[in-house]
């Protein structure tokens, strides 16, 4: 992903468990070159976010109540998001018990 070196790179979470994405979160902003920009608990939220927040990376549970990830990664990409209009975007999908998927939008 092209970055500028004093920028970090900005993650929205999304898992209808809030213990996860307080795992995850903690991970991630001990990390300098990452930040927790956004949180949500479904698909539907996750989708309002994403468009909101244009993040670079959103990690994304597949399988939650509401939309699930699959769904919500389909909506943004259908419609041309703005998100996936940034260069490099990337939107990663994990069930933490089978093998997980990656969306890369590039420009």
């Amino acid at each position: 992903m092209s970055q500028d070196a004093d920028q970090p790179i900005r993650v929205v979470l999304v898992d209808d468990q809030a213990m996860i994405r307080a795992g995850f979160k903690l991970l991630i902003d001990n990390q300098p070159d990452l930040e927790v920009v956004g949180e949500a608990e479904t698909g539907s939220e996750a989708v309002e976010l994403v468009r909101s927040l244009q993040p670079d990376v959103v990690l994304m549970d597949v399988q939650m109540p509401d939309m699930d990830g699959i769904a919500a990664t389909e909506e943004l990409l259908k419609d041309g998001s703005t998100f996936c209009r940034k260069k490099d975007s990337a939107i990663r999908l994990s069930n933490l018990k089978r093998d997980c998927s990656l969306w890369l939008c590039s420009s």
